[in-house]
This record gives structure tokens, sequence and C-alpha cells, in this order.
């Protein structure tokens, strides 16, 4: 088998689908199938592991060869071996040192850091994507510290996980959470981005998560350990979307690594947000980039800058902007590149 298709055998792996059972009787059979699904993963990472030793050799030697003999590629062009090792989604998931020195493969002479790399692809865990009929769920099956087969991520609501325990076990789907909607399309909008391990911080001042009316929702957001453009959208329970960082200039403003900014708390002229009808569940979004993202950035219409199709002017819904959400974030980490975009969303419940 070529490097190539190791490569692709990976990419399968990480989407495998896996079918729920129905009967609990059939329990121990499924885990058993999935456990083996599982080890495939790890196997595949072993295979990506001499894949990149091996195209580093190839680089080296066929550098020249590579330049002249590939239709349509220039001088210090990159490989399609070394592009799609480097846009690997579980190398976009790696340390921001990680993600660099997978990047430098496709930089023409820049050696590659193959002890870096080495150590980089011990730290990925594979991941198996749950496909499941549950409509607004994000689930992976995951090797846990002690060598258990566990399900991790988010339902709609209660009764999707207790359906999931009824098929699995309790134990097996305890780090699965409910998060309604809009929290969770925001989730599988960003899964990528939620993953980075440079991701923004967001938390309400009250340090809740189930609010009453008429008590606060001022909210403080922190930035990443890198010079960031910052995105906040507010998913409010009447079904709006609020956008909280317009841009107030050409350009929108950059904040300094591990910045704290505040919302809502009506101190030295900020606007004050509290609690109100209607009762629902709501979802505070931060997205965070080394440079502006164009797909959020052409949503901005009006002076206000709230989101709108620019085709009518119409204010985007919420199923419509997190639509975008997903497509744009999908096209950002299927680009060229390395740069880092980070996520993370705060689910509210506000309540009479």
């Amino acid at each position: 088998m070529t490097p190539l298709s190791h490569t692709r055998a990976l990419l399968l792996a990480a989407g495998l689908i896996v079918a729920p059972l129905a009967g609990a009787a059939q329990q121990v059979d499924a885990i058993g199938n999935i456990g083996a699904l599982v080890n495939q993963g790890f196997g595949a990472v072993s295979a990506l592991r001499a894949d990149i030793f091996d195209a580093e050799r190839r680089l080296n030697e066929l550098e020249s060869a590579l330049t002249v003999a590939s239709p349509g590629v220039g001088r210090g062009e990159p490989s399609q071996l070394a592009t799609e090792i480097a846009r690997h989604p579980l190398v976009l998931t790696a340390k921001p040192l990680c993600k660099d020195a997978f990047q430098e493969l496709v930089v023409e002479n820049v050696p590659a850091r193959v002890d870096v790399i080495d150590r980089c692809i011990d730290d990925i865990s594979p991941r198996i994507r749950y496909r499941t009929a549950l409509e607004c769920a994000t689930l992976h099956w995951v090797l846990s510290g002690d060598g258990q087969l566990r399900l991790n991520g988010y339902v709609q609501g209660e009764e999707d996980r207790a359906q999931l325990a009824s098929t699995y076990g309790a134990q097996t789907v305890a780090s699965v959470t409910a998060k309604p909607f809009p929290a969770c399309a925001a989730l599988e909008a960003l899964e990528l981005p939620l993953t980075s391990n440079a991701k923004p911080g967001v938390r309400l001042l009250s340090d809740k998560t189930r609010v009453a009316f008429k008590e606060s929702l001022a909210f403080e957001v922190t930035t990443p350990d890198f010079f960031a453009f910052v995105y906040v959208v507010y998913l409010q329970a009447d079904g709006s979307v609020v956008n909280l960082t317009p841009r107030t200039r050409l350009l929108r403003e950059q904040y300094r690594p591990r910045s704290t900014i505040l919302f809502g708390d009506g101190v030295a002229g900020r606007q004050l947000y509290t609690a109100s009808a209607p009762a629902g569940s709501e979802a505070i979004i931060v997205v965070t980039s080394r440079s502006p993202i164009d797909s959020l950035d052409t949503l901005e219409i009006g002076p206000r800058g709230q989101f709108a199709l620019a085709a009518n002017g119409a204010p985007l819904d919420q199923n419509g902007f997190l639509g975008l959400l997903s497509k744009g974030m999908q096209e950002e980490h299927q680009g060229i590149g390395s740069r880092e975009i980070s996520a993370e969303v705060l689910h509210i419940t506000v309540v009479p």
C-alpha cells in the first residue's frame, strides 16, 4: 500500500459508520465490534507515522522531479501527499507546535522536524464518529484512560441520552451531555474549532448557566494565547441572532493574547443585559482566529453589523446562521494553510 493510501485509510477510519443495535442482549457484541474499529483507528495512526517518514524521504529525493513532472505545479508548491497530511483533521486539532511541524512538510527548503512530528503522532487520539439518526447530535467513540470504550459528545435532550444508555449502558454514555437547540447545532457547526488547544473562554459573571427573569446575563470572554480576531454571537430564546462584535471600522479589531472582554455589565458605557421572556435555551458563541474570517464578515449588513443575507438584507434566523457557520468552518478546514481558528459555546437556560 502506498503512503497516500495509508493516509486515506486514516481518513476512512475517522469516519466509519457505527449503527446502534436495538437489542440489549447484543450490547456485548456491539461493543466488541466497535472496539475492533477503534483498534483499526489506532493502527491507521501508526500507518500515518510511516507515511510521514516516507514522505520526508520522498520529498527530499524527488523535490525537483515533482516540480518538473507534475502538470500545473510550480516551483515551491507542495506535493499532494504532503498537503494531505498537513490538512488531515487529526493534524488540524493538534497543538500549535505540532501543526507547525506538519505544515513545514509542504514548505520548500524547510527540513521537516521528524523528532517533533514523532512526538506529535503519539499525542494524537483518533476518534471514530458515531453516525446516528438522532437530530442535532455530535458523538464519537473514544477510549477512556482505563482503556474502556466510551461515547463522548452531545445530544439534543435527555430522551436521546436515555435511548443511548438503554442500548450501550449508562457507564458507556456517562460523558454524553444534553445540549438543547441552538447550543447543540452550534457545537455541531464548530466541531473542529472546538477541539483546538488554544480555545477562548466564555462564562457568565454570575457563573450560572440557569438564569431567571430579571437576573444578570453579563458575561466575559477570554481570548486565546495568540493575537486574535474575535466573533461573539448571542442566540436568543426568541430565535434571533445578535452579533455582539460587529466591525466598527474597515479592519476588525484584534485583541492581545489572554485579553478579557466584558459584555452586559452596564459599566464603562457598556449595555446592561438581563434575562427576560421568552424562557428557553440560549447560547453564546465565541470564535477566534489569527486573521479575519471572511465567511462571517460578509454576513455583516448595515450600520449595526447584524447578520443578514446580502441578497435581500433580511436578518438571518438561527437555522440560517448556523447553517452558514457550519459551511464556512468546513471550507476553512478544507483550505490550504494552518491558521488557528478556535471556538467555545456556552449554553444558557432562561427560566421564569
